[in-house]
């Protein structure tokens, strides 16, 4: 990769971790939300979960993008979210209409593993960040 391809890889990746922490706030948020949801929150803390889940979505959506261009800056380069799985919108309404405990503890386990692939690839464009920086600098 030439000066240039490397600067470029590093401003996709700068987007692409502005991105995973954008959705790790809104997952973070949700789980919170859905410990509150799990001992009696009610309608409305459903509600709340399941909206900050929307906009954690939405964020992997746009990451998506990020990680393919990141990926056709060079061969070398191979990143994707593998394991991510959205709420169906059958699981969002079971989680607000029914909000027994068995959905919220379903929902728990859904946020939780996808935090946890969301901070593992945090960790690895960090250090992609870092290789970049390295090999331009």
């Amino acid at each position: 990769m030439d000066n240039n391809e490397l600067i470029e890889a590093e401003h996709i990746c700068d987007r692409a971790l502005l991105k995973v922490e954008t959705a790790l706030a809104h997952l973070k948020s949700a789980k919170s939300w859905g410990t509150f949801d799990m001992f009696g929150g009610g309608f409305l803390t459903s509600y709340f979960k399941t909206n900050k889940i929307e906009k954690a979505e939405k964020e992997i959506e746009q990451l998506h993008g990020e990680l393919r261009k990141l990926n056709e800056t060079s061969d070398d380069i191979r990143y994707a979210l593998d394991g991510f799985e959205a709420l169906t919108s059958l699981q969002k309404t079971l989680d607000i209409g029914l909000d027994d405990i068995y959905t919220n503890w379903k929902n728990q386990e859904h946020i939780k593993q996808n935090i946890k692939l969301l901070e593992e690839l945090k960790d690895n464009l960090i250090e992609l960040e870092k290789d970049l920086i390295s090999k331009h600098a």
